[in-house]
């Protein structure tokens, strides 16, 4: 970064066809699937940036005919780090986010761990281990990594309010739950809750002997609200997700399977940087390296007296990883929990990892301790050590034995792990047999882990010029509008990277994210059968010749030149209109699409309640979206026929736009752009009802004559939320300057210790 350079992918945009003639030399192209780097939280960033210009960019007008995007909890709009993308460029919000969540991991986990009462060292090496485990790794830069981050907060502010029950420990409970909710990935975000809640359950029934009921209920009380104020901190984005929820094409009914249990070996394996590793990993998802240290210590912990913790976080990775691989009878309880029902529950190898490192930082702590004297719990802690390194031992001979390919790099081979194995035993062995001691053994330990660690993470994430990261536009800027009325274009097939109209501030009427279900049913059968996106094929232009997709307005189509149905596009001129080329791309105007906004008199409105029949009707070929609209339910306008009146563009803003409209008879406005609850209309300052017409799209009645029309996105969800939000933060600020609710137990029993 020093040397001004930008940790992105870019070559998942100079794979494709648009981009590969403007690729830039010496471009990185070995990397795992992480490619949703490209395709959503680039564009996500670029997008917010841009639109915080006008207000909050709550509505994304650029992918699947417009569709809400605050609602989308990746858009994280309002999670704090992100806020440095509104006030910076780009490249450079990129790097200092980048170096942010490491040094936060690292800090919290620390912390978390010097609260349990670990060495520094302890808590030191024990950051190390979770900042650059497989997992924090090879999500770096996605909404996975950021809510992460945050677990070991979570889990320091459990354990000091239940020690120091003061407001300001009730505020940070509340932060540390908030967090990983703005963050932007509700699975994540739902398994660190889960995993606090435990902790906070766990310490509540396990309190000591001093702990009256009394005090056992103000403590819950006391989480309780800590979790109503993390509830409302996040109210802006929870509000808006949960108002979304329903209006998509999938819920959460999808059930994912266990992971196969050799996926265990990757505890083990440094080999990340490819797709699929030597023996058969999936990067990232099955990505779960510890440092080698981690095999030797973690047994140790045993022997550290605050036992309560080490009960509870060594059978936090036994639960995880049955769950993770399958194996019953916890697996086949955790598919009757509603809460993780559709959710991809592998990825609680994030838990996993926590817990070992803590215990980790645990099991060195105890090291740092012992005493020469101490010869019975010397050997006991070399029995432990020799168990983990058989244990790691084994793994590494599993994963050498079957190899199917070669590792890339000379430091992911399962030789590699075995040597930092035997470099972190030999500060072990030495400080069991009493030769190193002090901060000698600190020293050298965490001298392995950080070559462990750096050696691990470093050169797995790409490092690109800032002028590569947005690849040149030589392809769209031909074609992109300068004036207020808005051009749509579909790509055929992988012409370019999913969802590069945001990079560009291009509309498109397909997109990679999880589309609304009634666009969804509008193009079932013009559109390719996605689960997460809408896209098309050049064999489905020429087959459904309905007007669905020219309803969406879709004037452009992006087409390869080596598409087998590209010929019938040039040889097709009444309908297709060539353009232009770059490259192996072709540029089409698609000669039937309706415009942006149109009008429909009223005696072309066809009321249709049910939802099979209208679809029906809008898939017949015969359908003239110019003369017939389709509403659900009956519209208080004269049935007069008379020609379609015109529709002039005044301004679009991301979230607003103004139409002029003159109309000689009743009708309906229509909209091409996708109906979602939240959108207003005023027409010459009234305001207008909304409904959805043709199934998908938006539209409102208007009367004859000249009328200023506006739409603009304000839904309620979002005005409550917001507030919800700017409450819920001020009373955490003021509940952490208010002095303690009560005091800190640990003083107490220092000053009852002083007096006796």
């Amino acid at each position: 970064m020093l040397t001004g350079k930008v940790p992105f992918p870019s070559v998942f945009f100079y794979f494709s066809p648009v981009f590969a003639p403007v690729a830039p030399d010496n471009l990185q192209r070995q990397v795992a699937n992480i490619g949703d780097l490209a395709t959503q939280f680039l564009p996500y960033r670029v997008l917010a940036s841009r639109a915080w210009r006008e207000g909050f960019p709550i509505w994304d007008p650029n992918l699947q005919s417009g569709k809400p995007f605050l609602a989308n909890p990746q858009s994280a709009l309002f999670y704090p780090l992100n806020a440095l993308f509104y006030v910076l460029p780009v490249s450079l919000a990129w790097c200092i986010t980048s170096l942010l969540r490491p040094f936060l991991s690292a800090l919290f986990t620390a912390l978390f761990l010097r609260r349990l009462g670990a060495s520094t060292t302890g808590g030191l090496i024990s950051g190390l281990i979770f900042t650059f485990s497989g997992f924090m790794t090879v999500w770096q830069g996605q909404a996975m990594s950021d809510a992460a981050i945050w677990l070991p907060l979570i889990c320091y502010s459990i354990v000091r309010l239940h020690e120091d029950r003061s407001t300001a420990s009730v505020a940070i409970v509340g932060i540390a739950f908030a967090m990983p909710v703005l963050a932007g990935h509700p699975e994540t975000a739902l398994h660190l809750t889960l995993m606090g809640v435990a902790l906070a359950l766990f310490l509540a029934f396990l309190r000591p002997s001093t702990e009256t009921s009394s005090g056992l209920g103000s403590y819950l009380a006391l989480f309780g609200v800590s979790g109503l104020l993390a509830i409302g901190v996040a109210g802006v984005q929870v509000l808006s997700t949960l108002e979304w929820l329903p209006e998509l094409s999938r819920g959460l009914e999808t059930l994912w399977p266990p992971a196969p249990l050799r996926t265990a070996l990757g505890f083990a394996s440094r080999d990340i940087l490819s797709a699929t590793n030597s023996f058969g990993l999936l990067i990232p998802e099955q990505a779960a390296y510890v440092a080698m240290v981690t095999f030797l210590v973690v047994p140790v912990a045993w022997l550290h007296p605050r036992k309560r913790y080490v009960v509870f976080f060594a059978h936090s990775p036994i639960v995880g990883l049955c769950i993770v691989f399958g194996i019953g009878p916890i697996f086949t309880l955790s598919q009757h929990v509603p809460v993780l029902l559709g959710l991809k529950n592998t990825r609680l190898i994030l838990i996993v990892t926590f817990s070992l490192a803590v215990l980790a930082g645990l099991g060195i702590s105890v090291l740092e301790g012992l005493q020469r004297e101490e010869r019975t719990r010397r050997i006991g802690a070399a029995f432990c050590a020799a168990a983990g390194i058989c244990l790691a031992s084994t793994m590494v001979y599993l994963m050498q034995v079957n190899l199917v390919a070669r590792p890339i790099g000379h430091s992911r081979f399962p030789k590699a792990s075995l040597v930092f194995l035997t470099l972190a035993a030999i500060p072990v062995a030495l400080k069991l047999a009493g030769i190193l001691r002090g901060r000698l053994f600190s020293v050298g330990l965490a001298a392995v882990v950080i070559a462990d660690v750096c050696t691990f993470s470093y050169g797995f994430m790409p490092f690109e010029k800032p002028q590569n990261i947005v690849p040149e536009d030589r392809f769209f800027a031909q074609i992109s509008s300068k004036t207020p009325e808005p051009v749509r274009l579909m790509q055929l097939g992988a012409v370019y990277t999913a969802n590069a109209e945001l990079l560009y501030g291009i509309q498109s009427s397909g997109g990679y994210e999880i589309p609304l279900a009634r666009m969804i049913e509008f193009g079932k059968g013009a559109t390719r059968d996605e689960m997460d996106a809408i896209m098309q094929d050049s064999k489905q232009v020429f087959e459904v010749t309905d007007r669905r997709m020219d309803m969406l307005s879709t004037k452009y189509y992006v087409v390869y030149n080596g598409d087998v149905l590209y010929k019938r596009f040039r040889e097709s001129p009444d309908r297709f209109k060539f353009l232009y080329e770059f490259g192996d791309t072709s540029m089409f105007e698609n000669l039937r699409a309706m415009p942006p906004a149109f009008l429909v008199p009223s005696s072309g409105i066809a009321v249709i309640k049910d939802k099979e029949e209208r679809l029906g009707m809008l898939r017949n070929p015969d359908f003239d979206p110019t003369r017939t609209v389709v509403v659900e339910e009956p519209l208080a306008l004269p049935s007069t026929s008379g020609v379609p009146g015109n529709v002039r563009w005044i301004s679009r803003k991301n979230a607003s736009l103004q139409l002029k409209v003159e109309n000689d008879t009743p009708g309906v406005l229509v909209l091409s752009q996708t109906f979602y609850p939240g959108w207003k209309a005023f027409v010459d300052g009234m305001q207008t009802p909304v409904f959805p017409a043709n199934h998908a799209l938006t539209g409102i009645a208007v009367d004859a004559g000249f009328h200023d029309v506006v739409f603009t996105f304000d839904p309620l969800s979002f005005k409550i939320g917001l507030l919800l939000s700017f409450v819920s933060t001020l009373g955490l600020g003021a509940l952490l300057w208010r002095r303690p609710l009560v005091p800190d137990r640990r003083r107490q029993l220092s000053a009852r210790s002083i007096e006796l």
